[in-house]
């Protein structure tokens, strides 16, 4: 940590300490640049608010460096100033250790630290801002090697989320998405942005490289609308591969209970926070209120977005079978018979699609067997890593 001007400064070789002990910090960009993407454990408390940044921006390009800062300081003055404080103070009370960033480093954290600091409050300061933690992070990603991966593959269906979550060397993608990697995989809560999802996923990356091998699930180059960087993706084809055997009718059961029952609950509990109703009373109005509405229509969106590769035959039976299914859930609450388009929509689509693409993968295989199995070898192989340090 570097002390010049007063102000404490952190370096980029502390960048990695930072990211793996979880190190909350402020983020005092404005809302607009905090929104796009932020470091993990961060809390966006602005210098700036967006219309003053904009303000603040037109003045520097007409005017000049020095007519942009006084106009800044008129700007955040009195009880806005003293308002402004009170919420990083609050904040650096709750987080003893915590740091502070803007974009490169430069005025606006200086300010602010400085205006802390005449408050008895000494705040450090990321070197280069933002976007040196950011580069930080997306360098990690060049350092992946395939020789340090592992990644399990199975059909749909067959639990390698679950499996992957007890092991500490695993990195959950879907989680970090915020999305199940299928045409069904939307969750009620939104996907993070791009630029979030990548620097989640890299701080993960940072945390596991003493980990050989990192486990992770197979997946596509997206998961949702997050794409997976381009040095993952090259990596994730060339590393080993388990494969998990599970059969068709545990695979649906999954499936059911994933994305018909929980689903619908999430969207009906969904409905509920929007209403200002209890989710305590839901049990005998979720098939009835605005939440039904939203689950049917995620359920036929689901399937119409593979209307090219079902065609439109397929695509319409599915949807038809599905609607039947909805109709009894509504009339009835039993979600009995969304099974069957589930067993038509794994035996007739998903299935050959990941047989012909694990026919490519065969040369990869280290080791297949049942979901048991599975987990039995991965304890095993960790606790061989484990022993050899």
């Amino acid at each position: 940590m570097r002390t010049g001007s007063r102000l404490p400064r952190i370096l980029p070789e502390q960048f990695d300490q930072l990211l793996i002990d979880s190190v909350p910090s402020i983020d005092v960009r404005a809302p607009i640049e905090f929104i796009k993407g932020a470091v993990p454990e961060s809390c966006n408390l602005p210098l700036l608010t967006d219309k003053e940044r904009e303000k603040v921006g037109t003045c520097y390009k007409q005017q000049g460096r020095e007519q942009a800062i006084e106009l800044g300081h008129s700007l955040v003055n009195g009880a806005t100033k003293l308002s402004r404080l009170e919420n990083w103070q609050q904040f650096l009370a709750r987080n003893k250790n915590a740091y502070l960033y803007c974009y490169r480093g430069g005025l606006r954290s200086r300010i602010t630290a400085e205006w802390l600091a005449e408050c008895g409050i000494t705040v450090p300061v990321i070197e280069g801002g933002y976007q040196a933690l950011r580069q930080h992070l997306l360098n990690e990603f060049d350092a992946i090697s395939p020789d340090k991966l592992l990644v399990i593959s199975g059909m749909t269906g067959c639990g390698k989320t679950p499996l992957i979550k007890p092991f500490n060397n695993a990195i959950d993608l879907e989680g970090i998405a915020n999305h199940r990697g299928s045409s069904f995989g939307k969750k009620v809560t939104p996907q993070p942005s791009q630029i979030n999802f990548e620097n989640r996923l890299a701080v993960e990356f940072i945390k596991r490289r003493n980990c050989d091998p990192v486990i992770l699930e197979d997946e596509s180059r997206l998961i949702g609308r997050n794409f997976l960087p381009l040095p993952l993706q090259k990596a994730m084809k060339q590393c080993d591969i388990i494969l998990v055997n599970e059969p068709l009718g545990t695979r649906v059961e999954r499936i059911f209970q994933e994305y018909v029952v929980d689903m619908s609950k999430a969207f009906a509990e969904d409905a509920a926070v929007k209403e200002n109703q209890p989710t305590n009373q839901l049990a005998n109005q979720e098939q009835t209120d605005d939440g039904f509405e939203a689950f049917s229509n995620y359920l036929v969106k689901s399937v119409t977005v593979l209307s090219k590769r079902l065609g439109k035959s397929n695509r319409d039976r599915l949807v038809t079978m599905q609607q039947k299914a909805l109709l009894h859930q509504q009339q009835t609450q039993d979600y009995s018979m969304h099974r069957d388009w589930i067993v038509s929509l794994l035996a007739d689509y998903y299935d050959p699609i990941y047989t012909y693409q694990l026919s490519k993968k065969k040369k990869r295989m280290v080791f297949s067997g049942s979901y048991q199995q599975v987990s039995e070898y991965l304890s095993e192989q960790t606790e061989k890593q484990q022993a050899f340090g």
